[in-house]
């Protein structure tokens, strides 16, 4: 039985040409294709440009060889290591089992990390606040689940159902609900920061602490 989802996909002027793994390296998975099971989030993402387009679509997914980040530590790691944070613990094991998370596979599944929650693994990757700090906030702020197509094969599996432009006002609708939105979840994650201030490791000391690749048990 074909296994097919609904997944949402926004793009600041618009796809031109076949869908293609062609993101910048420094996203979430690296390069690749991005979906997510949730309109709101590519919607906010784009609201900010000119003739931004969202798109509806379909994943095929049966056949495809597919990671999903269910560490929490490694979804962190993971992302810390597209960005370049990570280059200091070469060598270390933790350093080559992350760099290596989802070798040879089509997609790439793992939670949405929204602006929010940009600055507060920045936050982590940057020494101020701990682990746990930082995977309690993503608990709390529960941004839905993104896939990213690392291979043409796996954009090829993509149709395009609907497409539609995003109007100015609907625009300016989305920038005000996602700024109270952001708001209150800048309240929610200081209260968290406040909770795990002495608890759990900072970025440097993770790597230290499991420089083996064998990550905590809360991971």
């Amino acid at each position: 039985m074909s296994k097919v989802i609904r997944l949402y996909h926004g793009s600041k002027g618009g796809l031109v040409g076949s869908i293609a793994p062609t993101s910048r390296d420094c996203c979430d998975f690296g390069r690749g294709f991005y979906l997510g099971d949730s309109p709101a989030q590519p919607l906010t993402l784009i609201c900010h440009h000119e003739n931004p387009m969202f798109y509806v679509c379909e994943l095929d997914l049966p056949g495809l060889q597919v990671f999903d980040f269910a560490s929490r530590h490694e979804w962190a790691l993971y992302i810390a290591f597209c960005r370049g944070k990570c280059e200091r613990f070469a060598g270390t094991k933790l350093y080559e089992r992350i760099a290596h998370l989802g070798d040879g596979c089509d997609i790439l599944k793992g939670k949405i990390a929204n602006d929010r929650m940009f600055m507060v693994l920045n936050d982590f990757f940057d020494g101020a606040i701990t682990d746990k700090a930082m995977i309690a906030s993503l608990e709390c702020l529960n941004l839905g689940t993104q896939y990213c197509c690392k291979t043409g094969e796996a954009c090829q599996r993509v149709t395009i159902v609907d497409s539609r432009e995003v109007g100015r006002s609907e625009c300016e609708s989305i920038r005000i609900r996602f700024d109270n939105q952001r708001q209150r979840a800048i309240e929610l994650t200081e209260g968290i920061y406040k909770q795990y201030r002495r608890d759990g490791y900072f970025f440097d000391e993770f790597f230290e602490k499991f420089a083996d690749g064998v990550l905590p048990p809360c991971s």
